[in-house]
């Protein structure tokens, strides 16, 4: 395909539903993966489809695409942070998502695979920023309100 691709803004959501009142979006072009509002998404790494190393992840994982989500400073009704901290998990099939984006229930697309990084309505003790994949396998999450690295790995593989 050649050409820009139109994603909708400012006249259309991603879902191709119009914002305004005689918007055509019928061509915009839907996001393969869809990740919440607020959740300032700031660092992504796919996992190496033939990743070994002694702290290998599972086959579940491979192919698949971690990402940090910063969590929001905007808060909900309840005065709570709208989005907390964590890192998600979106399993792929080559370039494509596992499961297809659900408009009427978006979180069932990702997983949750760190969280803890909020307690309660906002008390914060980190903020995941970048994640990688080390040469052995394990995922590295930088965090910059705790100034830390974490580095995860399989259960049973210390």
């Amino acid at each position: 395909r050649s050409g820009d691709a139109d994603y909708g803004w400012p006249l259309c959501e991603e879902n191709r539903r119009a914002y305004w009142p005689g918007a055509d979006c019928s061509k915009t072009v839907e996001p393969l993966v869809a990740l919440p509002a607020y959740a300032t998404i700031i660092g992504a790494a796919f996992y190496p489809s033939r990743q070994a190393g002694s702290y290998a992840f599972p086959a579940a994982y491979r192919g698949g695409i971690f990402f940090t989500m910063h969590g929001s400073w905007h808060r909900g009704a309840d005065g709570c942070a709208a989005q907390a901290p964590r890192v998600a998990f979106v399993a792929m099939h080559g370039d494509r998502p596992v499961k297809r984006a659900d408009w009427n229930d978006p979180a069932t697309q990702w997983t949750s695979f760190v969280t803890g990084f909020q307690s309660g309505c906002g008390s914060r003790i980190g903020r995941p920023t970048g994640v990688a994949v080390g040469s052995k396998g394990s995922l590295f999450i930088a965090d910059d309100a705790a100034g830390a690295i974490y580095r995860v790995r399989p259960a049973g593989r210390e």
